[in-house]
């Protein structure tokens, strides 16, 4: 159907634009809530008609944005975008994106939640920043952990193959013997590693001298080492005083 004449006046387009909607003619309702913006840019009736029966959702959410810019008041055009457009911009922890948070990190402005968020003196701090600030005795790269673990292996294992021989003294000297043994293992292994310490490479170090025990009992006992209480007793202690010097 053609445009009505522009000599129409606003409240006339207004008139049919809303007789159009409510009988179902989308296409004729847009056409007359169009020339009312066109000719009246302020004009808050236009705008909320024109977001009822406009298709495309973000030309609709601009129509209710317009009507906010216009009147803030609005609370047709408030209660909308509080329910969709506004409600999904709101920020979201980076983290854990179902969380809506307030919180951003110090440091690189991020979004997290309370969950995630650490605190340090320069503020909430994400993982992420978090990890970066660790001291670098703690950033162990991959061929400094496989180093210090195949150090920790190769004298474990002579530590192990030595203490064969002595742990049948008693059960005093595994006491005496297991400590000195891992504080020997931990230098080593901190030689070989860099000097990197913290968890991932306790972890290495300590699978690495336990294996090493094993291989140096098994070379001596056989089978029978897992029944050995004085040399179990040497090689827990030994890998425990190992892991411990590398915190």
């Amino acid at each position: 159907m053609p445009s009505e004449p522009h000599y129409l006046s606003l409240a006339e387009l207004l008139r049919q634009a809303r007789e159009a909607a409510s009988s179902g003619e989308r296409a004729r309702a847009e056409e007359l809530y169009r020339q009312v913006v066109d000719r009246s840019p302020a004009n808050t009736e236009g705008w909320l008609g024109l977001a009822a029966v406009v298709e495309d959702p973000v030309e609709r959410e601009a129509c209710y944005r317009r009507v906010r810019e216009i009147d803030p008041g609005n609370m047709p055009a408030a209660a909308h975008l509080a329910t969709s457009g506004e409600a999904e911009i709101q920020p979201r922890c980076a983290f854990h994106p179902e969380v809506v948070t307030t919180l951003r990190c110090s440091q690189c402005g991020q979004p997290v939640c309370a969950r995630c968020a650490r605190p340090f003196p320069v503020g909430q701090l994400c993982p992420i920043c978090v990890r970066e600030r660790r001291p670098e005795a703690y950033r162990p790269n991959p061929m400094q952990l496989l180093a210090a673990g195949g150090a920790a292996f190769g004298v474990a294992g002579v530590a192990g193959l030595l203490a064969a021989f002595i742990v049948g003294w008693g059960m005093i000297v595994s006491l005496l013997a297991g400590p000195v043994a891992g504080s020997a293992l931990s230098q080593v292994a901190l030689a070989a590693g860099g000097r990197k310490r913290g968890p991932a490479v306790q972890a290495v170090v300590g699978l690495g001298a336990a294996l090493g025990c094993l291989i140096g009992g098994l070379l001596v006992f056989g089978a029978g080492v897992v029944f050995h209480l004085p040399f179990l007793l040497f090689a827990g202690l030994a890998v425990a005083s190992a892991v411990a010097w590398l915190r």
